[in-house]
C-alpha cells in the first residue's frame, strides 16, 4: 500500500517499517521486499550485504524470488565476495523450485554462465548439494492465524474457530462451518 502509493501517499519509509515487521516474524515474501529496499536504496540507504541477509532468510525457506536475487548478489560482488559457485548453487535451486514464469528460464540462463566459470567437479558438487536441499521454515514469531486458538469461556456451540461469521455459513477466509447458541 505505502509501497505503491495505493489508498495513501507514497512512502517508502513507511512501507519498509511495515515490511520489516512481518520480516522479522519470519514471511519469507516480506525478507524479500526487504532486501529489495536495500537493493535499490529506497526509504534506506543502498546496502546489498543487508540485502543479502533478507534475501537469504527469505530463500532458505525456499522463498524463489530471492534465490534469484541472491544469485545475482553473488554473480557481481554485490555487498560480498563475488563467488560464482555460490550463484551457481542459488541460480540452480530458483531453477528447482520455480514454476512455469519467466523465472525459471531466467534462472536457467544464469545457472549455465555461472557453469562456465566452474569445474566439472565444482558443479558436481553443488548439483548433489542441490538436490539435497530443503527449505527450512523460521519458527513462528508473533501472532499468526495458526496460532489462533478459541477463547476460554466462549460457548461449547461455538464448534470452529477462526471465522469471522458466527451465523452459521462457511467464513470468506475458508474456514470451517460455524454456529451460534
Amino acid at each position: 500500500m505505502y509501497r505503491f502509493g495505493q489508498g495513501v501517499t507514497q512512502d517508502y519509509v513507511q512501507s519498509l517499517a511495515w515490511f520489516r515487521k512481518a520480516a522479522e516474524n519470519g514471511a519469507p515474501s516480506a525478507q524479500h521486499n526487504v532486501g529489495l529496499f536495500y537493493t535499490q536504496g529506497w526509504g534506506v540507504a543502498q546496502d546489498y550485504g543487508k540485502a543479502a541477509y533478507w534475501f537469504e532468510r527469505a530463500a532458505n525457506q525456499g522463498y524463489v524470488p530471492s534465490m534469484f536475487g541472491l544469485g545475482l548478489i553473488y554473480e557481481n560482488g554485490d555487498g560480498t565476495a563475488k563467488d560464482t559457485a555460490v550463484a551457481y548453487k542459488w541460480y540452480s535451486l530458483a531453477v528447482l523450485n520455480a514454476g512455469d514464469d519467466g523465472t525459471r528460464t531466467k534462472a536457467a540462463a544464469m545457472k549455465d554462465l555461472m557453469a562456465g566459470t566452474l569445474t566439472a567437479q565444482q558443479i558436481a558438487e553443488i548439483d548433489n548439494q542441490v538436490k539435497t536441499w530443503k527449505p527450512t521454515p523460521e519458527p513462528e514469531v508473533g501472532y499468526s492465524v495458526k496460532r489462533l486458538r478459541k477463547p476460554t469461556g466462549w460457548p461449547s456451540t461455538i464448534r470452529s474457530w477462526p471465522g469471522p461469521d458466527w451465523d452459521g455459513r462457511r467464513s470468506a477466509h475458508g474456514s470451517g462451518r460455524c454456529a451460534r447458541s
